[in-house]
């Protein structure tokens, strides 16, 4: 996680994973960068943040994905 920070070259406000494989990949690259870190979950088909999670508009977000397949959650 570390080694991946390193390679950011504009800091985000916020590091964001989707649950459940990569909240603890985004957790450890967001304490890298010293940000905060959130997950999205998936309810009823469709990934969103929850457990009072929220983005303000105009924050710069870095998802973090810890298996890169299809790309679908990381799209969503």
């Amino acid at each position: 996680a570390r080694a991946l920070a390193l390679r950011i070259e504009d800091t985000p406000d916020v590091v964001v994973g989707p649950a459940m494989g990569a909240v603890v990949w985004s957790h450890e690259v967001a304490r890298a960068l010293e940000r905060n870190s959130l997950f999205t979950e998936r309810v009823d088909g469709r990934m969103t943040l929850r457990r009072g999670f929220v983005l303000e508009p105009g924050q710069r977000v870095l998802v973090v994905e810890d298996v890169t397949t299809t790309g679908g959650s990381v799209r969503e």
